[in-house]
């Protein structure tokens, strides 16, 4: 995560490239496409890539998230394949949300590097998961916390 070309625009997009490069992706952020940028690319050398858009509440309104999906259509017709995670969904449960995304993954032959062994990669993202889940309650009780005191 400290290497250049690892930069996120939200905490959001962090905990999910976090969650795949802990379990051994090698993963591009803020990937340049034309004059459009997708969120996070997971790919291989060999050209099988997955774009994945993370629509969080503060960026993704329901008008941008209608640009979002008219952008998307765009570049699937020029070959891109696309995952999208909800925050909503991802911080009430991680794991399940990811579960898609990694078996679009398999679906699409995109392996972890092979510097990774099975067993190092599945603790990777158990402790990856367990990371998030407690960074995900601490933000719902920092929200919690604001809605108390602008009430």
């Amino acid at each position: 995560l400290e290497e250049p070309g690892q930069r996120v625009d939200s905490a959001f997009e962090k905990l999910v490239l976090e969650c795949l490069v802990s379990a051994g992706y090698s993963v591009e952020t803020q990937v340049a496409v034309g004059a459009f940028r997708i969120d996070l690319v997971v790919g291989e050398d060999t050209g099988r890539r997955l774009a994945i858009e993370c629509d969080g509440a503060h960026w993704h309104t329901p008008e941008q998230l209608q640009r979002d999906l008219e952008r998307q259509a765009v570049l699937e017709r020029q070959g891109w394949l696309f995952a999208r995670i909800r925050g909503s969904v991802f911080y009430r449960d991680p794991a399940s949300a990811m579960l898609p995304v990694f078996a679009r993954l398999r679906e699409l032959g995109i392996e972890p590097r092979a510097s990774f062994a099975q067993n190092d990669a599945a603790v990777g993202t158990i402790e990856s998961m367990e990371r998030i889940k407690r960074s995900a309650a601490a933000i719902r009780e920092e929200w919690r916390t604001l809605e108390r005191q602008s009430a």
